[in-house]
């Protein structure tokens, strides 16, 4: 997606020139990605446990499995909301 929008969006006319990166919400949604990878390098830590058989971080990994639910929703709400139609 971040290539896509690279590629085919004029993104420099939107951040820099129309001054949209002093925005809240560009800043809320690049936050909510940062937290989202960083649920997914947690999540990924946790089941690489798991195989390993240690069922102590299992009620862990769910919660991390709910939060990056919630995040990853916040994140395409966020998108939508900054969509240039």
């Amino acid at each position: 997606m971040p290539i896509y929008l690279y590629l085919y969006k004029d993104w420099y006319r939107r951040l820099i020139v129309e001054n949209e990166l002093t925005s809240f919400l560009v800043w809320i949604h690049f936050m909510m990605l940062v937290m989202m990878y960083a649920l997914y390098v947690m999540q990924v830590k946790t089941a690489l446990r798991l195989l390993r058989s240690d069922n102590s971080v299992r009620i862990d990994h769910r919660a991390q499995g709910k939060a990056l639910l919630l995040v990853r929703a916040l994140v395409i709400v966020t998108g939508a909301l900054l969509v240039e139609t």
